[in-house]
């Protein structure tokens, strides 16, 4: 029996009020497509009067009362009601893509600029940034902000591009590389002269394409995979084995299936293993033995994504860790703010789901000590709000951070080291660098006026403890009163 935990079980009365709210805004809507804008507000501010919002919810009503105030002129009103959403939730896309559409309908453009800039800037994802960029492209076309190299820059993630001779097509038809049909060529000139830095990409750019053309075929043969009988005490997994594919050929034979699965298949469930074998290689080592002896090990994944399709695989593998593992139980907790803990899954090891900030969890009535604090690709310096949880992970709890490639690894190391100048706070670092259990799958990564790449997930790994110098409420405070420094500058 899967046991969700999160703030309240929802009641009956509380989903027929969630589902009338439904039915509601789907009406104000209507309304705001028949530019019905008065009404709409006056619905609009009758619900914020009844009852506080949050998450996707909140985000709706303040795009809606935005597009209104849009509607009728009150250009302040719609800015001020995005401000408030937005110290709520920073950097949410559905509010700031609004607040974009907003000010070019205006022509605002200059505001519109910084706007998409400091998004593309700050925003806490790689997504954020690739959002904002046609916008980008659209205001210069209605009001050039931009000098000709900026331009150049963004159009080649939208137009062709020869890889070779760094031009844009400007209406040429380009050729595609026969095998991966990914990189652009004008002539077999230019493919012979980019050749020296597409050769490392192209089989695994072609794999990838074929990986992508599959993908939820091979998703659900991943997420319905026969769990293994195998079973090996975890300080054999520890010392022989050194990579995804020996975690494989360990489990194969006739008790198991996995190397039967096609490659592609193969290549997802590298990428859903590489989650848990992480933690098993680089966190184990660093608890102490009477954590050891406990036979049980609790693991806080902190900024996990919403549980969907891609998401099943990955509790698939936690639980063909654990059913691998003879003599440790493994409990693994998801705590994020994109976390929904009303989602159906099914999964031994992952039970407890927190839709919640890492420091916000470890205040609430929930909270229990874990042994080990993962983070799967955080993107530290680019969400401001991280520091607060970060701070939050003291009491000598090891932490292991992961990352695309190695300059998300200096990233957060610059990040640290900034943390540590300014603010009464300390990390200890152990292992940088290459991570054994990295994943086989290759994702396509888009390069400034070069050819694609290809990254893997949890290539790069950090391992660290925090040290808290002055007591946690002095350090937000510190933090908090730096941001509103920097705010005024």
């Amino acid at each position: 029996r899967i046991q969700i935990l999160f703030e309240g079980e929802m009641s009956k009365k509380e989903l027929a009020a969630k589902r009338n709210l439904e039915k509601v805004l789907e009406q104000i809507e209507g309304d705001v497509s028949r530019r019905m804008y008065t009404a709409a507000v006056l619905k609009l501010n009758n619900l914020k009067k009844l009852r506080e919002f949050s998450g996707d919810v909140d985000s709706r009503v303040t795009c809606l009362l935005a597009k209104c105030y849009g509607g009728l002129n009150k250009i302040d009103a719609a800015k001020k009601e995005i401000e408030a959403s937005m110290q709520r939730k920073e950097y949410d896309l559905q509010v700031y893509t609004t607040l974009i559409k907003l000010l070019l309908e205006h022509r605002q453009y200059k505001e519109c600029h910084d706007t998409i800039l400091q998004g593309m800037k700050y925003g806490p994802h790689p997504l954020f940034e690739e959002s904002l960029l046609p916008y980008l492209l659209k205001l210069h076309q209605l009001s050039p902000q931009m000098s000709d190299e900026e331009v150049r820059c963004i159009q080649q993630r939208h137009q062709a591009f020869c890889a070779g001779c760094k031009m844009f097509a400007d209406g040429k038809k380009l050729k595609c590389c026969g095998r991966c049909l990914e990189v652009k060529y004008c002539a077999a000139t230019c493919q012979r002269k980019d050749w020296s830095d597409h050769k490392a990409f192209c089989k695994a750019l072609a794999l990838h394409r074929s990986v992508m053309k599959s993908s939820k075929e091979h998703s659900r043969q991943v997420t319905s995979f026969p769990l293994p009988n195998k079973r090996v005490p975890l300080d054999y997994i520890c010392s022989n084995v050194s990579s995804v594919n020996d975690f494989l050929e360990m489990l194969g034979g006739e008790n198991c299936s996995l190397l039967k699965q096609p490659t592609h298949s193969n290549l997802l469930l590298s990428e859903a293993l590489s989650f848990p074998l992480t933690m098993l290689k680089h966190g184990v080592p660093l608890l102490s033995a009477e954590q050891l002896q406990k036979s049980r090990i609790r693991v806080c994944v902190v900024g996990a994504e919403t549980i969907c399709e891609g998401e099943q695989t990955i509790l698939r593998a936690w639980d063909a860790v654990q059913n691998v593992l003879s003599d440790v139980k493994l409990d693994v907790v998801y705590v994020g703010p994109g976390v929904d803990p009303r989602k159906t899954f099914r999964s031994k090891v992952v039970q407890e789901l927190y839709q919640m900030t890492y420091h916000d969890y470890k205040q609430g009535r929930f909270f229990r000590q874990p042994d080990l604090i993962m983070m799967y690709h955080p993107g530290f310096p680019r969400y401001k709000e991280w520091l607060f949880s970060v701070a939050a992970m003291t009491d000598g709890v090891p932490c292991i951070a992961t990352g695309f490639k190695q300059s998300d690894m200096e990233d957060i190391t610059t990040w640290m080291q900034y943390l540590e100048d300014v603010l009464p706070m300390k990390f200890v670092k152990g292992h940088c660098g290459g991570n054994a259990m990295k994943s086989n799958n290759p994702i396509k990564h888009e390069r400034a006026f070069a050819g694609p790449c290809v990254i893997y997930k949890n290539w790069e790994v950090l391992t660290f403890t925090v040290t808290l110098l002055s007591p946690y409420e002095d350090v937000c405070n510190q933090y908090k009163s730096m941001l509103a420094e920097f705010g005024k500058l």
